[in-house]
Formats: structure tokens, C-alpha cells, sequence
């Protein structure tokens, strides 16, 4: 058990992240406590995130996609929902990012090809 220093509740261990530097092997701060900051810090700043998630994959694009590919691998539906979603809520958009990606990689979308 493990009193966090931002809520002040005693939780058991499994409630914070790793953190091989902390008393405990764990963060000072749980997981729902660090969500909430982090949710807190993208309200106040998103361009701010965005750029460092920017920055990130741009150093290790590789890592980012075996992520992503392991992410896809685990549940594939997840995703095709998100698309569904994403078209159902603006479809012109869609199609613009769409084309936009056509032109920039034609040699993955041929004519006629699927």
C-alpha cells in the first residue's frame, strides 16, 4: 500500500505506474491522478502535446510502428469502428485525407487495385 501524493489515498501498488526511481519502484502519483493531469495539461496546451507526440515519432518512427501494429494485431475492430465513426461524423473530410494520402503514396493505391 501506497498513499499518493496528489489525492492523499492510500492505494495498493498496482494503482501507480512503474517508476524505477521512486521509493517503491512505482510513481508518486496514481494512474488515475496522472490521467488527470495529463488531461489537464492537453486542455491548457494542445499544440503543445501535439508537438511533443510529433517530436517522439519522428525520432523513433520504428517503435511507433510496431506499437501501432501490435495496438491493430490485438483488436482489429477497434479500429475499423474508429473509421466508420470518423467518416459517419464528417464524410467530405474524410475523403479529403483520403485523396490527400492517395497523392502522396500512389504507389499504394493503384487503380483498380485492392
Amino acid at each position: 500500500m501506497k498513499t499518493c501524493s496528489r489525492c492523499g489515498v492510500e492505494k495498493a501498488l498496482d494503482c501507480f505506474y512503474p517508476k524505477k526511481a521512486g521509493k517503491y519502484g512505482v510513481a508518486r502519483a496514481c494512474k488515475i491522478c496522472c490521467a488527470a493531469a495529463a488531461k489537464a495539461a492537453y486542455a491548457a496546451d494542445p499544440q503543445k502535446s501535439k508537438d511533443r507526440n510529433a517530436a517522439a515519432r519522428a525520432a523513433d518512427p520504428q517503435k511507433f510502428r510496431e506499437r501501432d501494429a501490435a495496438a491493430y494485431a490485438a483488436d482489429p475492430q477497434k479500429f475499423k469502428d474508429r473509421r466508420v465513426a470518423a467518416y459517419a461524423a464528417d464524410p467530405h473530410k474524410f475523403r479529403e485525407r483520403q485523396g490527400a494520402a492517395r497523392a502522396a503514396h500512389p504507389q499504394k493505391f493503384r487503380a483498380g487495385e485492392r
